[in-house]
């Protein structure tokens, strides 16, 4: 009888040791979860920092360069040499690194410059179709981008496509009716697919205000854009020229257009630009963060208008 009660203890004595090792290995596990979660939240919290401080040093740049080049706004012109484009690549932090690049946005054609209160902006337009052109990208496309912009619900005819042609798709949803917010809209319009929106992307842009191209900054494709008789190869001559010798006026581009006996519609250009996007990245340890800040300089003033993480 004592050796079956000894049996029992024993027993007893391993199921509540066998307990108190789960409940210890739970616990730890617990422990080691919430200090993971804490490191992370700090690492995080760090990283959101730098990301603040980047878009600070943006601020600097973009102001020290507007006031670098005088008080006159017709003596400014910026630039692919100026501070404010050199990127900072890979710059060590105590416990990571950050990268960033600013690029100018009005080195693109503004998409939000295709309607105005009179209506469609035929220069705009047209541009805008021979940038889809020399990107084999169907222009007839712009037609659909303009009925997702205008308030109106009829078509613009043949291309054209307002909501009853949305309401109609598996997952149906209704036109914006107003300006493009991102160029990323684009995927939800008619027509454009996937492998035209990555043609597209890198020329085109969409601010909340009206704006130029800056003929300093634009890239071939652009340039050819803006100017209807101009190839591409052409417009790499152009900008192999503007490397060495930015342009300073307008003037200065327009009179080497009519040099090369080409015409063109000077609306909405410049060589000066108020719009820049800041690309970041920061990794702490295993946190990484990656985000664009869309920057508008007014005067000496910077302001962040828009901010996409992940992008």
């Amino acid at each position: 009888m004592r050796a079956k009660q000894q049996g029992v203890a024993l027993i007893t004595a391993i199921l509540v040791l066998a307990l108190a090792v789960i409940a210890a290995t739970s616990i730890s596990s617990e422990h080691q979860l919430f200090m993971r979660r804490v490191e992370n939240s700090v690492f995080g919290s760090n990283a959101w920092a730098y990301q603040y401080a980047a878009e600070n040093w943006a601020k600097t740049v973009l102001r020290r360069d507007l006031m670098a080049s005088g008080p006159d706004d017709v003596d400014v012109f910026d630039h692919n040499e100026e501070d404010w484009a050199m990127p900072l690549t890979s710059m060590a932090l105590p416990v990571g690194k950050i990268s960033a690049q600013l690029r100018d946005e009005q080195a693109k054609l503004n998409i939000n410059n295709l309607l105005t209160d009179d209506g469609v902006d035929i220069v705009c337009k047209k541009r805008l179709q021979r940038i889809f052109s020399l990107l084999a990208v169907d222009p007839n496309i712009v037609d659909a981008i303009i009925d997702w912009m205008d308030p109106d619900i009829t078509p613009t005819l043949p291309y054209g496509a307002e909501d009853q042609y949305y309401n109609q798709l598996a997952s149906p949803y209704l036109t914006a009716g107003q300006s493009i917010h991102d160029i990323s809209e684009l995927r939800l319009i008619k027509g454009v697919t996937a492998e035209d929106y990555a043609k597209l992307q890198p020329y085109l842009t969409a601010l909340p205000l009206r704006t130029n191209v800056n003929l300093n900054t634009a890239s071939a494709h652009v340039l050819a854009a803006i100017v209807p008789d101009m190839s591409v190869s052409q417009a790499q001559d152009f900008v192999r020229i503007r490397e060495s010798e930015p342009y300073q006026h307008i003037q200065d581009f327009i009179s080497q257009v009519v040099l090369n006996n080409l015409q063109l519609d000077a609306e909405d250009l410049a060589v000066k630009s108020d719009f820049f996007t800041l690309s970041s990245e920061v990794q702490i340890e295993k946190s990484y963060l990656q985000q664009s800040s869309l920057m508008h300089r007014a005067n000496t003033q910077v302001a962040v208008i828009k901010r996409l993480t992940g992008q």
